[in-house]
């Protein structure tokens, strides 16, 4: 979380939309998929990913995603609705509802 990479908007993007991913630093590598993460060191111990918060409840998923994103740079402002829209299908497809222009039916 530290690491500048991570306030990059298409860093928080691969973060949410993939289904796996490797996180290679100088000290250790760690893994991280839809319902578990772990690292080399935990002893075959897992926890919670913390890209789940995402995708918990509809209307606070999606608050605490707009605030990552606009938190993030981003090289082109142009880009960001086009790059959020598909933050927001993913959300849409894992919390069963609907979303309208960023205001979900549920809400």
């Amino acid at each position: 979380m530290r690491s500048k990479w991570n306030w990059r908007g298409w860093i928080l993007q691969e973060r949410i939309l993939s289904r796996r991913i490797a996180y290679f630093s100088k000290t250790k590598l760690s893994w991280d998929c839809l319902t578990t993460s772990g690292e080399e060191e935990s002893l075959g111990i897992a926890v919670t990913p913390l890209r789940t918060q995402y995708f918990q409840s509809g209307i606070q998923s999606w608050r605490s995603l707009v605030e990552d994103y606009t938190a993030c740079s981003i090289s082109f402002d142009s880009d960001k609705l086009a790059a959020i829209s598909g933050l927001a299908e993913r959300l849409e497809t894992r919390s069963n509802t609907r979303c309208f222009a960023g205001i979900f039916q549920d809400s």
